[in-house]
């Protein structure tokens, strides 16, 4: 059985729920689908995903872990913590 966490990720408030340790958004009401902001396919719930937050001034885009960069250990590191964040390269660079 899968255990959800609500967890707050960013200055803004957002909250995302982690789910067998994927992070989506809970905006579904929407319908919205969110995309990998580097391969721009659409992030499936059973796939791994990171937002970037960089102290609430990043993209807050999502990104596969794949995608992210992070090895499987660093990101689980990241996303079990709730006051941790994540910047992408693009938002690193800038």
């Amino acid at each position: 059985m899968a255990t959800n966490t609500t967890i707050t990720t960013n200055a803004s408030g957002d909250s995302f729920t982690v789910l067998n340790g994927s992070s989506s958004s809970q905006n579904t009401s929407t319908g919205n689908k969110q995309r990998c902001g580097s391969c721009t396919e659409e992030i499936r719930s059973d796939q791994l995903s990171i937002q970037c937050t960089a102290n609430g001034e990043g993209c807050q885009r999502f990104f596969h872990q794949e995608c992210s960069g992070l090895l499987l250990e660093s990101f689980r590191s990241i996303i079990a913590e709730p006051r941790a964040e994540w910047v992408c390269s693009d938002c690193l660079c800038r």
